[in-house]
């Protein structure tokens, strides 16, 4: 009787499974081949009738020309066609725009192909360019990595070179030679080629400094550290969105597991660059206070001021009385230098006059000291002359004992160039007496 209930209850459970087996329902509603269609036709409609800015390098180097960013502005129509603009040392740096064709065709995935000639892209992949024969080894078809919801960025990741690419949507009707000129001009505003200082990388308790930052390709190492052996290289490239204007490297900075930054936008009222996702990390102008003396001791520069340089009106009131004093011995006052003699390891103040009785210029020159006492602050301290003229005229010329004396203090440093960025010019400003500054 055992036995009969038991193979019961099996066939039983064999009818169960059976059943359920041929219930089951597939797990697509439509075919692999079906839904490449579907992203392909999807992602052609997300791109058509927009406008973007592409952040594009052409190979993962970090040489120019080809580890250069070079920004292009591209504007997908909805008629397959696509204009493409750029104004680079690629261009001659004069704007050029063409029109060619595109479209997202499937590729062991989704890929944004620019299927026929462009002038501006299409340059990056011509074999003709550059010495090497190579040209610069770009990618004209790329696979469309991430594409998110929102629309605001799309990350590309070039076919052939494997260089991932960013695309920033932009206003359709953005004007493309308004917005790389615009960007010029500010690039230029921050990083100059002609400024004398570095910018500065601050993340954490890691400071950097950025050499040759407007050559798109920053030399950083470390405050303090060898410019040498501690160099490494950085691309990156400038946008604008919404009215603000961002950094991003190629790459992530990291300076440790905990501490990384790609991106920075502008904070104009600060005039920094914050990092987008941690604003505590910057991107500076250079320690107004320590790059005034390390111009002198490091660089070999000098500082200069004359008579007609912009001062306050009680600074005024020395020199004025020191050109008086000297012309008493028919000496016209020319300038005051402050630079770092190196062989000496002394910083020198240098007066310089010319005398009616030889055409040439005379100098008294003497010895300071200087001290950075923070960021913004240094400290001079007159020693005493440092040559027979200067040590003659000081015991004959009272002004030359109260300018000695006025210059022996704590001054404020700050930049003069209209930017934090900027310090071809410093302002000098007494801790201790706002009414005393002078630019050099």
């Amino acid at each position: 009787m055992k036995k009969i209930l038991s193979l019961s209850l099996l066939f039983c459970m064999a009818l169960l499974f059976s059943g359920c087996v041929g219930e089951e329902k597939d797990l697509f509603d439509s075919t692999a081949a079906e839904r490449l269609q579907q992203t392909q036709k999807k992602y052609t409609e997300y791109l058509e009738g927009t406008t973007w800015a592409m952040e594009y390098y052409p190979i993962v180097s970090y040489t120019a020309p080809k580890g250069l960013g070079y920004l292009m502005l591209v504007r997908f129509n909805d008629n397959g066609t696509v204009n493409i603009g750029m104004k680079n040392s690629v261009s001659g740096n004069q704007y050029v725009e063409d029109t060619s064709l595109w479209e997202v065709i499937t590729d062991q995935g989704m890929v944004l192909s620019f299927n026929s000639h462009n002038n501006v892209l299409h340059t990056f992949s011509d074999p003709g360019l550059l010495s090497t024969g190579t040209g610069y080894e770009g990618d004209y078809e790329f696979v469309m990595v991430n594409v998110p919801e929102d629309g605001e960025y799309v990350m590309l990741k070039g076919k052939k070179r494997g260089t991932y690419i960013r695309l920033t949507r932009l206003p359709y009707d953005t004007d493309f030679e308004t917005y790389l000129t615009d960007l010029e001009q500010f690039k230029n505003r921050c990083f100059g080629s002609t400024f004398p200082n570095f910018a500065q990388l601050n993340m954490g308790e890691y400071h950097y400094y950025m050499k040759s930052v407007s050559s798109g390709m920053p030399e950083t190492y470390p405050v303090g550290g060898d410019a040498i052996t501690e160099t490494t290289v950085h691309p990156y490239l400038l946008t604008q969105k919404d009215g603000k204007y961002y950094f991003r490297f190629r790459e992530t900075y990291i300076m440790s597991d905990e501490v990384q930054q790609q991106e920075f936008v502008y904070d104009e009222e600060a005039d920094v660059f914050r990092g987008t996702e941690n604003a505590e990390y910057t991107i500076s102008g250079e320690d107004a206070g320590g790059f005034f003396l390390r111009k002198m001791v490091e660089n070999g520069q000098s500082w200069t001021m004359t008579a007609s340089s912009s001062m306050s009106d009680k600074m005024k009131t020395y020199i004025t009385e020191l050109s008086t004093q000297y012309a008493t011995k028919r000496f016209t006052f020319n300038n005051i230098v402050f630079l770092y003699d190196s062989s000496e390891e002394t910083f020198k103040c240098r007066i310089v006059y010319r005398a009616a009785t030889a055409p040439r210029n005379r100098t008294d020159i003497f010895n300071f000291t200087g001290t950075q006492d923070d960021a913004t602050h240094v400290t001079l301290g007159y020693v005493g002359p440092a040559n027979t003229a200067a040590e003659t005229n000081y015991g004959q010329f009272s002004a030359l004992v109260d300018l000695m004396n006025l210059l022996s203090q704590q001054f404020v440093v700050s930049p003069e160039g209209g930017n934090n960025f900027n310090m071809n010019k410093v302002r000098l400003t007494s801790a201790s007496d706002p009414d005393i500054w002078f630019v050099l």
